[in-house]
């Protein structure tokens, strides 16, 4: 049975949707992702944001998210796509941004000897609503009209707050697009 998962990585709100089965569907996917204070309800896996050293590097948070993403399972799946960067960091993020998500890379492949198809920013927006420059709030209502799931209810999120949902819907459309992929290449 195929097994693929989606990455929407950051250092704060990282989202992982894993998707298994011969049909695409929402119910065939599972989401984990931070939250300090929703527990596991269905196919939603929370964590709690892991402790960290401080350190002027961020070696410590760097492992401790990669190790995350590696712990949602993503090693038993066939293929794996990464919302890849959408350059519009500023600051120190510039770099923390591509160095801590090269760190998960290497870990992923390490571990588990598998590569990432990355998709820009645009393709999962366009994925999701058609246009390839929607906003979270646009991606947020088409994954409701397609899914029939309002994930801000579910898990409590305040109305002012894009994340965690805003990094679950991405997953979900680098997983579904990397979905297609696949089954346009076959």
């Amino acid at each position: 049975m195929l097994a693929i998962a989606g990455v929407d990585y950051s250092m704060n709100s990282p989202a992982v949707c894993i998707h298994t089965g011969k049909e695409w569907n929402v119910t065939n996917c599972e989401f984990h992702f931070f939250h300090k204070k929703f527990t596991k309800q269905d196919n939603l896996y929370p964590s709690l944001y892991p402790i960290y050293t401080e350190d002027f590097n961020n070696t410590d948070r760097f492992y401790k998210l990669a190790q995350w993403v590696i712990d949602t399972g993503i090693g038993k799946c066939d293929y794996i796509g990464l919302e890849g960067f959408a350059y519009g960091a500023k600051g120190r993020a510039v770099f923390s941004i591509p160095e801590a998500t090269g760190f998960m890379k290497c870990m992923v492949c390490h571990t588990h000897g598998m590569t990432f198809e990355t998709f820009s920013p645009g393709q999962v927006k366009k994925m999701a609503t058609g246009k390839g420059n929607s906003k979270k709030e646009i991606i947020e209502e088409h994954f409701i009209k397609e899914t029939g799931i309002v994930l801000r209810d579910i898990i409590g999120q305040s109305p002012k707050s894009v994340t965690p949902s805003s990094d679950i819907h991405d997953s979900y459309y680098v997983t579904k697009l990397l979905w297609e992929k696949i089954h346009l290449d076959k």
